[in-house]
């Protein structure tokens, strides 16, 4: 039996013919959100892979500046590492200094170019971090190691999945929308970078199962599960869905045509040659 305490907390407030709902939400204390967020950062600091000027950055809320990495051998000169650097701000220049610059550029044919160009913001560059401490505990979870984060130090789901919050916070509070890495920071967190049941595979096969239908229809259904590498049952799935069947049309169009062209022939024998 269901229990009311056990059910998904939901205001519904009456007004006329009109319902209002919400869903209630928990919120942290802002010494707790204050202690979560602190900790977080640390973590990512003792780990020792972001540069400090980049957490910096993201956990004093200038998410927004705009920086370049670079890359740095180590100490012992064995391996290499990525750094941050904060572009310096421009000076303002004045109205002759502008024109002569302009004069400059023209005389030596350059063309104008910006830091914007070349740098990522704070945020954006942070995610880029995050993307490659999740992918390292994921290499890691696919080769069995299920003390990962306690036997090679890694950095826990659990801070990267707060700190990547606390850069979408960011968004919503000062109104901007989150970059790409920080979109596939969150696709990644949440497995959406995975190809689920050999997506990619399929794919492929079904590219192949047109092709040969296209010219062989009666190609029976088991022959050509062993060809495209997949199960009968599959090739049968393909075999009635509108989308395969106009797949096979537009291939057997596009063979049609190459052979009215005479150009058929001389693709096939390409193809055996390579």
């Amino acid at each position: 039996m269901v229990k009311v305490e056990d059910m998904p907390l939901i205001w519904f407030k009456m007004r006329g013919k009109c319902v209002e709902s919400s869903l209630v939400e928990h919120e942290l204390s802002r010494d707790e959100w204050n202690h979560v967020r602190i900790a977080a950062f640390a973590r990512l600091r003792r780990d020792g892979f972001i540069p400090d000027e980049l957490l910096n950055l993201a956990e004093n809320f200038e998410e927004r500046t705009l920086v370049r990495s670079f890359v740095y051998k180590t100490t012992d000169g064995r391996g290499l590492r990525i750094g941050i650097k904060v572009p310096r701000k421009k000076t303002k220049k004045t109205r002759r200094d502008k024109i002569a610059e302009i004069a400059e550029i023209i005389a030596a044919g350059k063309r104008l170019q910006t830091d914007e160009r070349t740098a990522l913001t704070a945020s954006e560059a942070l995610a880029f971090f995050l993307r490659i401490c999740v992918r390292d505990l994921k290499h890691a979870e696919r080769i069995r190691n299920a003390a990962a984060v306690r036997t090679q130090g890694l950095v826990p789901r659990s801070v990267i999945a707060e700190v990547a919050t606390d850069l979408l916070g960011s968004c919503e509070l000062w109104n901007y929308s989150p970059g790409p890495q920080l979109n596939a920071l969150i696709r990644e967190l949440l497995n959406k970078d995975r190809n689920r049941q050999g997506a990619t595979r399929h794919v492929d096969a079904q590219e192949q199962a047109s092709f040969i239908i296209a010219q062989n229809p009666t190609v029976h259904t088991r022959e050509l599960a062993r060809k495209v590498g997949v199960d009968a049952s599959t090739i049968s799935r393909w075999r009635r869905t509108p989308e395969f069947k106009k797949k096979v049309e537009r291939v057997a169009q596009v063979i049609a045509s190459l052979k009215s062209s005479g150009r058929w022939g001389e693709m096939i024998a390409s193809a055996e040659r390579t």
